[in-house]
């Protein structure tokens, strides 16, 4: 049977997928890409009738949405991805991990797309994450007055052509690297996105700048600098930038974040916006090591799927034992001042499992590495199974 190839859409051609895949319904972030206001890739398996589109935002972000039985396809679209795809995003050095998100505004993640998104990323172990949507509708949003701000020397700044050239400002990279995340161009931008920022002297405090804007809908997201949170300056920034919508004619505003990200989901409830529903999506990183060690550890301290998280670490130690390319391109791993407590959490996950020659195997392992603490040995708790076993007083013998 031939190979069904994967083609890359050229950008004129994207009336293809806003036609075959109900464009009204698709995320903001999908409409970003394909009206060509957000950097991004669009593969598909036919150029004149796609049936499966892949899209990369060439950031943190894919979508993914086709048919469960175009098995070849998929095959063939895993390998782009694993390849050039990866390869791209490896030339971006602050660019770690990745979310595989809904193609369309419902959120909804159904079992034929989950299916999909396990066949295409089974290398990596993905890691399921609950976000929230909220909505503001402006039409019942009436505009409030600025706040004071505590800081002396602050001002609330709009971010245009002018703030733009101010380099010296702290902080003021991380504004630069927003916009060329989410925008084709600064140009674009400055024509029809929008964001302020909160300015204490020299430094940057606060900013809140439009991720996608299609017609009069637009999403924001907002960072503070860890030095001024918990201080209310998000919320004030924020109204700040709401009021601006409304009054620039804008009847919808969207607003993502992890469920987690308590700070993040008050300030939005504070300031008038809705608490649409809870969606999730998935995480992993784009080096399979380091993959492997983060989902170790999200699988022993957030779903305490032990198995699951001690499988991962080991499968991180095969590559680091076989001299992986991965191994060696880590961007989260010090040999030297990592590998001990790697092979003590993987203890620890494997005692909570049930399989105590593999705890032991990996206590021996840690200790060999440096790990000597026989205090920690004796009062954690997840290591209380392995009591019972002769080799445990031996163990604290040797640390002590």
């Amino acid at each position: 049977m031939d190979k069904i190839p994967v083609y890359e859409l050229n950008k004129k051609d994207y009336g293809l997928i806003l036609q075959n895949f109900n464009l009204d319904k698709c995320t903001l972030a999908v409409k970003s890409v394909l009206c060509n206001h957000t950097p991004g890739i669009v593969l598909v398996d036919s150029e004149v009738d796609p049936k499966t589109v892949f899209i990369w935002d060439k950031c943190h972000d894919f979508f993914i949405l086709g048919e469960k039985g175009n098995k070849e396809y998929c095959e063939n679209l895993r390998e782009k991805i694993y390849g050039d795809i990866f390869k791209q995003a490896k030339e971006k050095e602050d660019l770690l991990d990745f979310y595989v998100r809904p193609f369309y505004s419902n959120l909804d993640t159904n079992d034929k797309n989950k299916k999909i998104i396990d066949d295409l990323f089974k290398n990596n172990s993905l890691m399921l994450h609950k976000r929230r949507h909220y909505s503001l509708e402006l039409s019942e949003y009436n505009i409030k007055r600025p706040q004071n701000i505590d800081i002396d020397n602050a001002k609330i700044e709009f971010i245009d052509k002018l703030f733009l050239t101010r380099t010296q400002l702290e902080n003021f990279d991380e504004i630069t690297n927003w916009i060329e995340d989410s925008w084709i161009s600064e140009e674009l931008f400055l024509q029809e996105g929008f964001g302020f920022c909160l300015v204490v002297d020299e430094s940057i405090v606060s900013w809140c700048i439009s991720d996608y804007r299609i017609d009069v809908e637009c999403e924001i997201g907002i960072e503070t600098d860890e030095r001024y949170r918990n201080k209310g300056y998000a919320t004030i920034l924020v109204t700040e930038v709401v009021n601006y919508c409304k009054q620039k004619g804008f009847v919808k505003i969207g607003w993502h974040c992890r469920d987690n990200n308590i700070g993040s989901y008050k300030v939005a409830e504070k300031v008038g916006f809705k608490d649409m529903n809870i969606y999730y999506s998935y995480h992993a990183w784009f080096n399979v090591f380091d993959n492997f060690l983060v989902n170790g550890q999200y699988f022993l301290t957030q779903t305490q799927d032990y198995r699951k998280a001690a499988e991962c670490y080991e499968k991180a130690f095969e590559m680091k034992n076989s001299n992986d390319s991965y191994f060696h391109d880590s961007s989260i791993f010090s040999q030297d001042a990592n590998i001990k407590w790697c092979y003590y959490n993987t203890a620890c996950a494997w005692a909570l499992a049930g399989e105590h020659e593999d705890a032991f195997s990996n206590l021996e392992k840690a200790v060999e590495a440096g790990w000597n603490d026989a205090n920690m040995l004796e009062k954690d708790e997840r290591l209380q199974s392995l009591k019972v076993d002769s080799r445990w007083a031996e163990m604290l013998n040797v640390l002590r």
